[in-house]
């Protein structure tokens, strides 16, 4: 692989809260500008275990109470460390967590996609976090809809048939749960796409040549379960992620990755379509 000549720890911040658990790597930076994982003959050290506790052998860090600490590694064969290169970590432990809630608490779901499912903890400082992987997913009714609990589906939902779940978690490190929280969520699983609409999220149909904009695709389906705050027969969910875009002038308006460019001077259309049905916006007067 050629010869190491530096040694760094990546990632370069890793955020926790007390009792969560995360992973550093040892990495040789290498003669030929290559960069190569070391798991063995390394040693990891906290400058402050109180804080972040660290398996020395591992890079398995622990948070433990509210503050930062700087995590370095050593080659022992070498007696090369990453403090020598600018090399050394940094571990944030932002404290407990107290509250725990699905985020968005009420969301509509296409069937035949898997989103991944996402709460937010309020932590003892006040401050919250977004936490997806670290968390028990359970539903209320996996027959609906059911959520991974093991790699690479973690978190990650898959709707069964169109209805309604509630959505719950626990954190395992804290043993906060949603429903102690009043946080589960409800996911409403959708089906039989009636139109595509099409809008840029800024609301903004001029552009200048250059300007960038995301674009943001909704569909209209049949409300499954209408209620006080959805009555309607119908509801409006964000496809962005599902649909196909196209520009009519790829001259004046280029698309690309679910975003507009304007690259020249004049009008172009941007319309979608959904792969799974091939509705097309324009069947609606949808286009943007």
């Amino acid at each position: 692989l050629g010869r190491m000549i530096g040694l760094v720890v990546r990632p370069r911040v890793i955020e926790l809260f007390s009792g969560q658990t995360d992973r550093f790597n040892a990495v040789a930076l290498l003669d030929d500008g290559q960069e190569s994982r070391l798991t063995r003959d390394v040693e990891f050290v906290s400058s402050n275990a109180g804080v972040a506790q660290i398996n020395a052998s591992r890079g398995q860090v622990t948070g433990q109470t509210k503050g930062r600490a700087t995590v370095s590694v050593v080659h022992r064969l070498t007696g090369m460390s990453s403090t020598q290169f600018s090399g050394d970590a940094t571990v944030e432990v932002r404290g407990r967590v107290e509250r725990l809630a699905v985020d968005p608490a009420r969301a509509y779901y296409v069937l035949g996609t898997q989103p991944r499912l996402r709460a937010r903890a309020t932590l003892d400082d006040g401050s919250s976090d977004s936490l997806r992987s670290d968390l028990v997913w359970t539903s209320s009714d996996p027959a609906i809809a059911s959520v991974g609990n093991e790699s690479p589906n973690k978190g990650v939902l898959t709707p069964n048939q169109v209805g309604r779940v509630t959505i719950s978690a626990v954190e395992p490190v804290s043993g906060v749960t949603t429903t102690q929280s009043g946080g589960d969520g409800t996911a409403i699983i959708v089906d039989g796409l009636q139109s595509l609409t099409v809008r840029e999220s800024e609301g903004n149909d001029e552009l200048r040549t250059g300007d960038v904009v995301r674009l943001r695709a909704f569909g209209s389906f049949p409300n499954p379960s209408p209620d006080g705050e959805e009555p309607g027969p119908t509801v409006d969910v964000e496809m962005s992620g599902v649909v196909e875009f196209t520009s009519s002038n790829p001259a004046v308006i280029r698309v690309e990755n679910g975003r507009a460019l304007a690259v020249g001077l004049g009008e172009a259309t941007v319309s979608a379509r959904d792969p799974r049905t091939g509705i097309l916006s324009s069947q609606s007067g949808g286009d943007a």
